[in-house]
Parts: C-alpha cells; sequence; structure tokens
C-alpha cells in the first residue's frame, strides 16, 4: 500500500507560491532555463513564506442552545 502523506501548512502555502510564480512568469522560464528558474522559484516561495507559523487545528467549539420558555 502506497502511504499519502499529510504535507503541513507552510508547505502547501510554499507550493501554492511557487504555482503561482509560474503562471505569472513564463517568460523567465524560456530566459533562464527550467532547472534555474526552479531553483529560484523554490528559494523565492521560502523567502516568502518565512514568517508563517504552524498551528495545531482548534478545536471545534459547541455552543449550547437554550430553549425559549
Amino acid at each position: 500500500m502506497a502511504k499519502t502523506k499529510i504535507l503541513s501548512p507552510k508547505k502547501q502555502a510554499r507550493l501554492q507560491v511557487i504555482a503561482q510564480l509560474q503562471t505569472a512568469l513564463p517568460g523567465l522560464e524560456e530566459t533562464l532555463g527550467k532547472k534555474e528558474f526552479n531553483s529560484r522559484l523554490k528559494k523565492a516561495a521560502k523567502i516568502l513564506t518565512e514568517g508563517i507559523k504552524v498551528k495545531p487545528a482548534k478545536k471545534e467549539v459547541k455552543i449550547k442552545q437554550e430553549k425559549a420558555a
């Protein structure tokens, strides 16, 4: 069986930043080449997501409903 990894929120954000930069800068990829472009995207995404803190998921709060008298 293949196990699927659950990515942390920080890694998910980093992957989203990389995807957005790839679509925004297609001309740069042609200029630099694919390998150099991908390495620069990774570095840029790392810098942009530097301040993101990984927090544990909050528990759901159940609200008690009072009966109307």
